[in-house]
């Protein structure tokens, strides 16, 4: 009967040491999902403050000219350039 108690006082430690390493391991991923929504919420609020005319300042013009791929398939590299004909 002694060794039903020893193993029923053991499994209450155990199972005591798990719930305080889960409390410990949830409250930790609490703090960093609330920072993770401050920092979210800074980013949006300095998103909303610049002007939609500050994204578009370094547009590039996209010619279409010239397609230039690259392509590798087992160590092999592959160009394809491909220029397109200008309709008359």
């Amino acid at each position: 009967m002694s060794t039903l108690t020893e193993k029923h006082t053991k499994l209450k430690e155990t199972f005591h040491q798990f719930m305080q390493v889960t409390i410990s391991n949830h409250n930790s991923t609490k703090a960093s999902i609330r920072n993770m929504e401050m920092q979210i919420g800074q980013i949006t609020k300095k998103l909303e403050e610049k002007s939609d005319k500050s994204f578009g300042t370094n547009t590039e013009v996209n010619l279409k000219e010239e397609c230039r791929v690259s392509v590798s398939v087992n160590v092999k590299k592959v160009e394809l350039v491909r220029k397109e004909k200008k309709l008359s």
